[in-house]
Protein backbone atom coordinates (compact mmCIF):
# COMPACT_ATOMS: atom_id res chain seq x y z
CA UNK A 1 0.00 0.00 0.00
CA UNK A 2 1.32 3.11 -0.81
CA UNK A 3 2.72 5.11 2.24
CA UNK A 4 1.20 7.80 3.35
CA UNK A 5 3.21 11.96 3.86
CA UNK A 6 3.82 12.98 7.15
CA UNK A 7 3.98 16.97 7.81
CA UNK A 8 7.37 16.80 7.67
CA UNK A 9 7.36 15.15 4.41
CA UNK A 10 5.68 17.65 3.13
CA UNK A 11 7.23 20.20 4.27
CA UNK A 12 10.63 18.68 3.32
CA UNK A 13 9.08 18.74 -0.56
CA UNK A 14 8.53 14.92 -0.70
CA UNK A 15 6.15 13.51 -3.55
CA UNK A 16 3.60 10.88 -3.43
CA UNK A 17 5.16 9.01 -6.71
CA UNK A 18 8.36 8.35 -4.90
CA UNK A 19 6.42 6.01 -2.34
CA UNK A 20 5.09 2.76 -3.88
CA UNK A 21 3.29 -0.59 -3.01
CA UNK A 22 4.77 -3.63 -1.28
CA UNK A 23 1.95 -5.38 -2.51
CA UNK A 24 2.44 -7.60 -5.66
CA UNK A 25 -1.57 -7.90 -6.17
CA UNK A 26 -2.12 -4.72 -8.73
CA UNK A 27 -5.40 -3.43 -6.94
CA UNK A 28 -6.43 0.73 -7.96
CA UNK A 29 -3.80 1.93 -5.34
CA UNK A 30 -1.34 -0.05 -7.26
CA UNK A 31 -2.39 1.21 -10.70
CA UNK A 32 -2.10 4.62 -9.41
CA UNK A 33 1.41 3.95 -8.31
CA UNK A 34 2.30 2.52 -11.52
CA UNK A 35 1.03 5.39 -13.02
CA UNK A 36 2.92 7.49 -10.77
CA UNK A 37 6.55 5.29 -12.38
CA UNK A 38 5.41 5.88 -15.50
CA UNK A 39 5.31 9.69 -15.11
CA UNK A 40 8.93 9.19 -13.06
CA UNK A 41 10.57 6.86 -16.07
CA UNK A 42 8.97 10.08 -18.15
CA UNK A 43 11.68 12.43 -16.80
CA UNK A 44 10.72 12.74 -13.18
CA UNK A 45 14.14 12.72 -10.61
CA UNK A 46 14.36 9.97 -8.69
CA UNK A 47 15.31 6.22 -8.56
CA UNK A 48 14.28 3.83 -10.87
CA UNK A 49 11.86 1.12 -9.38
CA UNK A 50 13.31 -1.60 -12.49
CA UNK A 51 14.87 -4.07 -10.65
CA UNK A 52 16.17 -5.89 -13.96
CA UNK A 53 20.14 -5.20 -15.42
CA UNK A 54 18.76 -1.94 -16.98
CA UNK A 55 16.90 -0.73 -13.48
CA UNK A 56 20.49 -1.56 -11.93
CA UNK A 57 22.66 0.34 -13.90
CA UNK A 58 19.64 3.42 -13.90
CA UNK A 59 20.42 2.78 -10.31
CA UNK A 60 24.38 3.14 -10.29
CA UNK A 61 23.99 6.23 -12.75
CA UNK A 62 21.32 8.41 -10.25
CA UNK A 63 23.69 6.91 -7.35
CA UNK A 64 27.00 8.23 -9.35
CA UNK A 65 25.19 11.72 -10.04
CA UNK A 66 23.86 12.32 -6.96
CA UNK A 67 27.99 11.52 -5.53
CA UNK A 68 28.89 14.11 -7.77
CA UNK A 69 26.49 16.69 -6.50
CA UNK A 70 27.35 16.20 -3.05
CA UNK A 71 31.22 16.75 -3.63
CA UNK A 72 30.62 19.84 -6.06
CA UNK A 73 28.50 20.98 -3.03
CA UNK A 74 31.57 20.17 -0.37
CA UNK A 75 33.96 21.74 -2.88
CA UNK A 76 32.01 24.93 -3.43
CA UNK A 77 31.51 25.33 0.78
CA UNK A 78 35.47 24.51 0.44
CA UNK A 79 36.01 27.53 -1.53
CA UNK A 80 33.85 29.40 0.29
CA UNK A 81 36.07 28.19 3.52
CA UNK A 82 38.84 29.66 1.65
CA UNK A 83 37.50 32.47 0.99
CA UNK A 84 37.16 33.03 4.79
CA UNK A 85 40.24 32.31 5.97
CA UNK A 86 41.86 34.11 3.31
CA UNK A 87 39.82 37.64 4.69
CA UNK A 88 40.85 36.75 7.87
CA UNK A 89 44.24 36.41 6.95
CA UNK A 90 44.62 39.57 5.06
CA UNK A 91 42.69 41.33 8.37
CA UNK A 92 45.67 40.07 10.19
CA UNK A 93 48.26 41.05 8.11
CA UNK A 94 46.87 44.55 8.32
CA UNK A 95 47.02 44.32 12.07
CA UNK A 96 50.48 43.33 12.03
CA UNK A 97 51.82 46.38 9.80
CA UNK A 98 49.73 48.83 11.38
CA UNK A 99 51.30 47.31 14.60
CA UNK A 100 55.28 47.71 12.65
CA UNK A 101 54.53 51.24 11.60
CA UNK A 102 53.13 52.37 15.19
CA UNK A 103 56.44 50.81 16.42
CA UNK A 104 58.19 52.87 13.85
CA UNK A 105 56.31 55.94 15.03
CA UNK A 106 57.56 55.42 18.48
CA UNK A 107 61.12 54.91 17.17
CA UNK A 108 61.47 57.82 15.40
CA UNK A 109 59.99 59.66 18.50
CA UNK A 110 62.47 58.18 20.59
CA UNK A 111 65.43 59.88 18.02
CA UNK A 112 64.01 63.30 18.28
CA UNK A 113 66.02 65.92 19.69
CA UNK A 114 65.24 66.15 23.17
CA UNK A 115 65.56 70.28 23.30
CA UNK A 116 62.72 70.13 20.62
CA UNK A 117 61.07 68.11 23.17
CA UNK A 118 61.47 70.63 25.90
CA UNK A 119 60.26 73.53 23.50
CA UNK A 120 57.22 71.63 22.74
CA UNK A 121 56.49 70.74 26.13
CA UNK A 122 57.16 74.37 27.52
CA UNK A 123 54.71 75.65 24.78
CA UNK A 124 51.92 72.92 26.09
CA UNK A 125 52.38 74.38 29.25
CA UNK A 126 52.15 77.46 28.79
CA UNK A 127 48.30 76.48 27.24
CA UNK A 128 47.36 74.69 30.12
CA UNK A 129 48.25 77.89 32.12
CA UNK A 130 46.70 80.35 30.32
CA UNK A 131 43.39 78.41 30.21
CA UNK A 132 43.31 77.88 33.66
CA UNK A 133 44.29 81.16 34.79
CA UNK A 134 41.51 82.21 32.19
CA UNK A 135 38.66 80.16 34.30
CA UNK A 136 36.17 82.43 35.92
CA UNK A 137 35.86 82.06 39.98
CA UNK A 138 32.42 81.92 41.44
CA UNK A 139 32.71 81.18 45.35
CA UNK A 140 28.84 81.00 45.96
CA UNK A 141 25.71 79.25 44.84
CA UNK A 142 23.54 81.77 42.64
CA UNK A 143 19.94 81.72 42.82
CA UNK A 144 17.95 80.79 39.33
CA UNK A 145 14.21 81.97 38.89
CA UNK A 146 12.74 80.51 35.50
CA UNK A 147 13.33 77.84 33.47
CA UNK A 148 15.21 80.55 30.65
CA UNK A 149 18.03 81.00 33.37
CA UNK A 150 18.05 77.89 33.94
CA UNK A 151 19.21 77.05 30.35
CA UNK A 152 21.34 80.41 30.55
CA UNK A 153 23.23 79.20 33.47
CA UNK A 154 24.04 76.14 31.08
CA UNK A 155 24.94 77.70 28.13
CA UNK A 156 28.46 80.28 27.52
CA UNK A 157 30.31 79.54 30.10
CA UNK A 158 34.14 78.71 30.36
CA UNK A 159 35.32 75.24 28.32
CA UNK A 160 37.14 74.61 31.32
CA UNK A 161 33.62 75.48 33.82
CA UNK A 162 31.52 73.24 35.30
CA UNK A 163 28.35 73.68 36.24
CA UNK A 164 26.11 71.87 38.79
CA UNK A 165 22.27 73.11 39.38
CA UNK A 166 20.63 71.81 42.37
CA UNK A 167 17.17 71.30 41.72
CA UNK A 168 15.02 71.27 44.84
CA UNK A 169 11.83 71.96 47.02
CA UNK A 170 11.01 73.79 50.20
CA UNK A 171 9.19 71.31 51.95
CA UNK A 172 12.15 68.60 51.22
CA UNK A 173 14.58 67.52 53.98
CA UNK A 174 17.36 66.58 52.39
CA UNK A 175 16.75 69.58 49.63
CA UNK A 176 17.51 71.43 52.75
CA UNK A 177 19.99 69.70 53.61
CA UNK A 178 21.90 69.96 50.06
CA UNK A 179 21.63 73.30 50.02
CA UNK A 180 23.89 73.65 52.78
CA UNK A 181 26.10 71.31 51.62
CA UNK A 182 26.70 73.21 47.85
CA UNK A 183 27.13 76.67 49.67
CA UNK A 184 30.17 75.05 51.45
CA UNK A 185 31.53 73.26 48.11
CA UNK A 186 30.79 76.37 46.40
CA UNK A 187 33.78 77.75 48.79
CA UNK A 188 36.24 74.14 48.32
CA UNK A 189 35.84 74.61 44.96
CA UNK A 190 35.42 78.00 43.58
CA UNK A 191 35.93 77.77 39.39
CA UNK A 192 32.68 75.44 39.62
CA UNK A 193 29.50 77.66 38.96
CA UNK A 194 26.96 76.53 41.62
CA UNK A 195 23.33 77.16 41.06
CA UNK A 196 19.92 76.28 42.40
CA UNK A 197 16.38 76.09 41.20
CA UNK A 198 12.77 74.94 42.43
CA UNK A 199 11.94 72.18 40.57
CA UNK A 200 8.09 73.99 39.53
CA UNK A 201 10.15 77.01 38.83
CA UNK A 202 11.98 74.66 36.29
CA UNK A 203 8.85 73.60 35.03
CA UNK A 204 9.40 70.12 35.73
CA UNK A 205 6.30 67.99 37.21
CA UNK A 206 4.60 67.77 40.06
CA UNK A 207 5.92 64.05 40.31
CA UNK A 208 9.40 65.22 40.18
CA UNK A 209 8.74 67.42 42.77
CA UNK A 210 7.95 64.90 45.03
CA UNK A 211 10.03 61.96 44.13
CA UNK A 212 13.21 63.30 42.09
CA UNK A 213 14.57 66.14 44.75
CA UNK A 214 16.71 66.86 46.02
CA UNK A 215 18.58 66.15 42.07
CA UNK A 216 22.72 67.58 41.33
CA UNK A 217 22.52 68.11 37.33
CA UNK A 218 25.83 68.53 35.91
CA UNK A 219 26.99 70.27 32.35
CA UNK A 220 30.62 70.82 31.16
CA UNK A 221 30.49 72.55 27.05
CA UNK A 222 26.54 73.27 27.66
CA UNK A 223 26.02 69.04 27.62
CA UNK A 224 24.49 67.62 30.36
CA UNK A 225 27.20 64.76 31.61
CA UNK A 226 25.91 64.20 35.40
CA UNK A 227 22.01 63.44 36.14
CA UNK A 228 21.93 62.58 39.85
CA UNK A 229 18.24 62.60 40.99
CA UNK A 230 16.45 61.67 44.27
CA UNK A 231 19.36 62.06 46.31
CA UNK A 232 17.81 61.49 49.46
CA UNK A 233 17.20 57.92 48.73
CA UNK A 234 21.15 57.64 48.26
CA UNK A 235 22.16 60.28 51.20
CA UNK A 236 19.45 59.38 53.56
CA UNK A 237 17.85 62.96 54.52
CA UNK A 238 20.78 64.38 56.70
CA UNK A 239 24.13 64.49 54.92
CA UNK A 240 27.67 66.62 54.79
CA UNK A 241 29.35 68.29 52.34
CA UNK A 242 32.28 65.43 52.11
CA UNK A 243 29.32 62.99 51.48
CA UNK A 244 27.93 65.14 48.45
CA UNK A 245 31.55 65.72 47.02
CA UNK A 246 32.29 61.62 47.24
CA UNK A 247 29.47 61.34 45.81
CA UNK A 248 30.18 63.97 43.31
CA UNK A 249 34.06 62.11 42.70
CA UNK A 250 32.86 59.03 42.55
CA UNK A 251 30.93 59.92 38.93
CA UNK A 252 33.87 61.59 37.88
CA UNK A 253 31.64 64.61 37.92
CA UNK A 254 33.74 67.09 39.98
CA UNK A 255 36.90 68.88 39.30
CA UNK A 256 39.87 69.24 41.61
CA UNK A 257 39.79 71.61 44.34
CA UNK A 258 42.97 73.84 43.32
CA UNK A 259 44.27 74.17 40.34
CA UNK A 260 48.18 71.92 39.36
CA UNK A 261 50.55 74.25 41.81
CA UNK A 262 53.38 73.09 39.63
CA UNK A 263 52.12 74.49 36.26
CA UNK A 264 50.46 77.74 37.97
CA UNK A 265 54.39 78.30 39.20
CA UNK A 266 55.56 77.42 35.93
CA UNK A 267 57.68 80.20 33.75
Amino acid sequence: MAGSLSVDDKLMGEKMHYYCSSSEDESEEGKEVTNAKSSQAAGQPGLSTNTGPKGVIADWRRFKQLETEKREEQERELVDLQKKLSLTCRSNLDDDKEKDADEELWKELECLDDDFLREYQQKRLEEMRKLLRDVPQYNSVTDLATANEFLEATENNHPMTTVIIHVYEQNSAPSTAMNGCIQTLSKDHPTVKFCRILAHRAQLSSKFSEEGVPALLVYKKGELVGNLVALGDTLGEDFFAEDVESLLNTHGLLPPRTMPEHVLAMS
